[in-house]
């Protein structure tokens, strides 16, 4: 029942309502201006002498135009952007019943980490990181714009130039459920469907699936690498950016989403030219929010040092970056520190100087080696190569070299800690550490297998940069390996193995528990390959398991990579086989495999990636016959004509050509003439002789003419 008729009287019919034109008409009216009459203007009047009258309160803010308006509101959130708060506790608050050691099972995902550039190839980068953990970088996680320069095709392969061994760098930790060969390459750098051969082939070959060598997922992008809105903007604090652009007089730098731009000016990069696409750690110089002043001259980035009067915040805490702390007190296995209002530690292996040398108070120069933001723990690093980010000097030690080692001390379940004799390569008054970890150590209980002061023989298996140990190596098949490292192995090389893997175009050959070598099912016969099913039945003689010997055919360090040959006449050859440039000599006579027959361009193979290119006109001499017998994967004995790299001439270029890119490569001029060089003898023997009849001719002729001139004369 309506209002309305609750409201009316007895007998009489309530209202009705208002129409919807009514209801509009109404607002209408109000909602026109209402001219002010005498009356309004004398009230205004009133109230505006009242107003007046009263005080002004000094405390009321003044009017600001929109303009400083606008510049106080940037203001204020650039500060709130250049620290941000996570959902995560300050800091620890007690302190820990040990020191924090980073290992592979105690890694989260995403966690920032201090690393050293251990190695670079063709198309990643393998990081040291603190502890037994290696990570690997692959060319689409460079950078954002390098990612970008890859996916629009202009970028195939990594500059040599944009990394040096021994480089501190930031990385972040991408994925550590899943490992460096078991990801699509197509997935990881997004690289066109058409992409090299060897890059998919690097990805997923066996070096990188042993037990060993497997490296978790890094990356270097700005936008996993700092913290959404740019830490550290404030002076002397070091960030992670990439170049950009070049301008005039200057680089723009990429510091992460969120964040003002870098300027990088060129009297600021250390002497060096920066590549568009490169990391590098800057220091800040001073930041506003349109831009962030950065340096990347080295003495000033090892130089950068937050003062102690300043204080931080773990949420915009950067791995790399130097801080002074003080000891609180010593831990069983290192130290409990604080540094500008936070607390972290200091593990012992990262201590330059013994643990009982540090007393509480004591004040050390470090720098933060990572931050866990899951375990709320910040370790840090004291080691003198860190703090100044200088490369650490391993005095001559290789991969695969035999040391002799004197144990200090046992880690009970992770590793020994050895310390490297003299002999081994440590120049006398130089600490060169070793560490042996469990998954490299022979088997057994280490307190008991290693006893401390024991002398050992072990194997350098690899280089930690940036801890500055070397990685030993003690188990029995590593120490029982005929070939160490890739650098253990040289073309033309007779190897033996086991088949580890089958293919529809390629066996694996288990060759060491570290190096397995690529052996394609063309390269195990002579005879032209016209189908897939002719390769099928090449295989069908191996299985996996079967032991197999052959030989070398390339070793390419740079994609990690041993291709294998079993071509009879190559398994035979008595012949010097020709394994690069350098060494060949024209007369020289060697066998190779047809690389390209295409109309008169005939390109031969050698060992190591040598290639040469047969004369057009010894070619085009032959016969229809003689030419169909030189196909593709055919063993030929070649004679070298001319070396182009020995003469400093450039290779010549013919008309006829298959590819640009071949053709821009060095080429040895050969010919299929295995005799040419006695030929060559015979023929100069032949000339010789000549000379010496027109000699014993003239002779004749001049004592003919003197005679004659005598009998003239009588």
């Amino acid at each position: 029942m309506s209002s309305d008729f609750l409201r009316s009287a007895p007998g009489e019919k309530p209202e009705a309502a208002p129409s919807r034109e009514e209801k509009k008409g109404e607002a209408g009216r109000k909602s026109k201006k209402h001219k002010k009459g005498p009356k309004d203007i004398m009230e205004a009047s009133i109230f505006d002498h009242v107003r007046k009258a009263q005080p002004k309160d000094p405390n009321k803010p003044k009017k600001r135009n929109n303009a400083k308006r606008r510049q106080e509101k940037e203001r204020e959130e650039f500060k709130l952007m250049a620290l941000p708060v996570l959902d995560v506790p300050t800091h620890q608050t007690r302190a820990p019943s040990s020191a924090d050691l980073l290992g592979s099972d105690n890694i989260p995902s995403g966690m920032m980490c201090l690393a050293a550039v251990q190695e670079v190839d063709k198309y990643s980068v393998l990081l040291s990181l603190p502890g037994p953990v290696t990570a690997r970088v692959s060319l689409a996680e460079i950078s954002g714009i390098y990612r970008k320069q890859i996916a629009d095709g202009k970028v195939h392969d990594l500059d040599p130039d944009m990394f040096k061994i021994g480089q501190q760098i930031m990385c972040s930790i991408k994925d550590v459920n899943h490992f460096f060969d078991s990801i699509d390459p197509l997935e990881v750098a997004e690289i066109p469907s058409d992409a090299p051969d060897p890059y998919e082939r690097y990805l997923h070959h066996p070096n990188n699936n042993n037990k060993y060598d497997r490296a978790m997922l890094a990356t270097l992008r700005e936008s996993y690498v700092s913290i959404p809105g740019a830490p550290g903007l404030v002076a002397n604090m070091l960030v992670m950016g990439a170049i950009t652009a070049e301008e005039d007089h200057c680089w723009t730098v990429s510091l992460g989403k969120g964040a003002p731009p870098g300027v990088l000016l060129k009297t600021r990069t250390g002497g060096e030219n920066p590549i568009i696409g490169q990391p590098y750690q800057f220091a800040v110089l001073s930041a506003t929010p349109a831009a962030v002043q950065l340096t990347a001259v080295p003495d000033a980035v090892a130089a950068a040092t937050i003062s102690r009067g300043g204080v931080l915040d773990i949420a915009n805490l950067v791995p790399g970056q130097r801080v002074k702390c003080q000891v609180e007190q010593a831990l069983p296995d290192g130290l409990y520190v604080n540094f500008n209002g936070l607390k972290g530690t200091i593990h012992r292996h990262h201590l330059p100087k013994i643990l009982s040398h540090y007393e509480p108070g004591h004040f050390i120069e470090s720098r933060i080696l990572y931050v866990n933001h899951k375990t709320k723990c910040i370790a840090l690093t004291a080691l003198s190569h860190i703090v100044t980010r200088t490369p650490f000097d391993f005095k001559g030690a290789s991969v695969g070299q035999e040391v002799t080692c004197k144990v200090v001390s046992v880690d009970e379940g992770r590793g020994v800690v050895v310390q490297l004799l003299p002999e081994a390569g440590a120049a006398k008054g130089i600490r060169v550490r070793g560490y042996i970890w469990a998954k490299l150590a022979a088997e057994g209980d280490l307190t008991e297998t290693y006893e401390v002061g024991n002398t050992i023989q072990c194997q350098v298996f690899g280089l930690n940069q940036l801890d500055g140990v070397v990685v030993l190596a003690h188990t029995k098949p590593l120490l029982e390996a005929k070939y160490p490292s890739l650098s253990s192995l040289s073309p033309a090389m007779k190897v033996s193995g086991v088949v580890s893997a089958m293919t529809p175009t390629k066996l694996s050959i288990h060759l060491t528990p570290r190096i397995e070598g690529d052996l394609l099912l063309a390269d195990l016969t002579e005879t032209l390959v016209a189908t897939p099913n002719h390769l099928k039945k090449i295989a069908e003689s191996f299985r996996v398991g079967s032991p197999i010997t052959c030989k070398v055919w390339q070793v390419d360090q740079q994609v990690h990579q041993v291709r294998l040959t079993k071509k009879t006449t190559l398994m035979s050859s008595h012949l010097p086989p020709i394994v690069s440039y350098g060494d060949v000599k024209p007369g020289a006579q060697a066998h190779g495999v047809v690389l390209v027959v295409h109309g008169a361009t005939l390109i031969v193979t050698f060992y190591n990636g040598v290639w040469g290119k047969l004369a057009k006109a010894e070619w085009k001499a032959m016969s229809k016959a003689e030419q169909a017998q030189y196909h593709i994967g055919k063993v030929v004995t070649c004679t070298v004509v001319a070396n182009p790299l020995a003469t400093g001439k450039a290779p010549r270029k013919d008309k006829e050509q298959v590819d640009d890119n071949i053709f821009k490569r060095p080429m040895l001029e050969i010919t299929f003439k295995t005799h040419v060089a006695e030929e060559e003898e015979e023929d100069e023997e032949e000339e010789e002789e000549e000379d010496q009849q027109e000699d014993a001719d003239s002779d004749n002729d001049e004592q003919r003419e003197d005679g004659q001139e005598e009998q003239e004369a009588e």
